[in-house]
């Protein structure tokens, strides 16, 4: 049990210095970036086991907040001990270098570091993110098949990230000129996560195309992902919230907001740190983190 101990003091070690090494990515601060995510890298034990169970306890880990609370409201019938939310550092670790070196131009070594990565632990991020180098490559077929494959990935996956995967696999459509089913699958995204701007942008940029417009360069972006915030004003969750489960996705909203919006009355409160008694956070609530996706301007 020592051992384990420590195991997870070196494991909440490194999902800090992953966090340390996100927060210098937003800041352009490539180099000192990858340094810290090559040091935690070659510390993945092996093999990773994302989940256990221990003195009757049951542990998985979660890449942030908003998988934690997905997982808890889709399983919540099926949470028959106590469950811990551990951090996940090592394929974390992985997947942002592979997007650093996706931002660098070199889509080749992304392509190797997230193959890895997957290895590590199957999430569909890597899927996503691969996807993106493979268009880099113009080997849009391929890419094609990454999207598909994280839409269609087995296990508990958010709407949002199938809805990223449809996104991404719809720009591939356009760059081959493919705009029918582009447009099908832009509609499709917009089912799983409604009045998404960057699916209703790529909308309006194949209308342009049909019209005669030139094609506009790809650029990669963040738009803003959830940690414990409100989805509608975006402040933090500090005293609790509201939670919704809608057709698999996960809406947080503050108290405030959900008192103003119809259809709210009896919604289940949330506290900051989740709900229930079985459920609980370790270590600091984590900040707002960022999910990457793909528009045109």
């Amino acid at each position: 049990m020592m051992e384990k101990e420590n195991d997870e003091s070196t494991a909440a070690d490194d999902d800090e210095k992953v966090d340390a090494a996100i927060q210098l990515l937003t800041k352009g601060n490539a180099n000192d970036a990858a340094k810290l995510l090559l040091d935690v890298i070659q510390r993945t034990p092996k093999p990773y086991v994302r989940e256990f169970e221990a003195d009757g306890k049951r542990y998985v880990r979660f890449w942030d907040a908003e998988e934690f609370m997905h997982f808890v409201t889709d399983q919540r019938e099926h949470i028959k001990c106590e469950l811990i939310w551990l951090k996940s550092a090592y394929p974390r670790a992985f997947y942002y270098m592979g997007f650093l070196l996706v931002k660098a131009g070199d889509p080749t070594s992304a392509i190797k570091l997230l193959d890895a990565g997957y290895q590590v632990e199957a999430h569909p991020m890597f899927l996503l993110e691969k996807g993106k180098a493979l268009s880099m490559l113009k080997r849009h077929q391929e890419s094609i098949a990454c999207y598909e494959a994280a839409f269609n990935h087995q296990g508990i996956v958010r709407a949002t990230v199938r809805a990223v995967a449809l996104r991404g696999k719809g720009v591939q459509l356009i760059d081959l000129n493919r705009l029918d089913e582009a447009e099908q699958v832009f509609e499709a995204s917009l089912k799983l996560d409604p009045n998404n701007h960057v699916a209703l942008n790529e909308l309006q940029y194949i209308s342009r195309l049909r019209r005669g417009a030139p094609p506009a360069p790809l650029e990669t972006i963040a738009t803003g992902a959830q940690g414990l915030v409100c989805a509608i004003c975006g402040n933090p969750l500090e005293g609790g919230g509201k939670v919704h489960n809608i057709d698999g996705r996960v809406v947080l909203r503050c108290e405030k907001c959900a008192a103003l919006l119809p259809g709210t009355g009896g919604s289940p409160a949330l506290p900051a740190a989740a709900s229930g008694a079985n459920i609980h956070f370790t270590g600091k609530k984590p900040e707002p983190k960022r999910w990457w996706q793909f528009w045109r301007k």
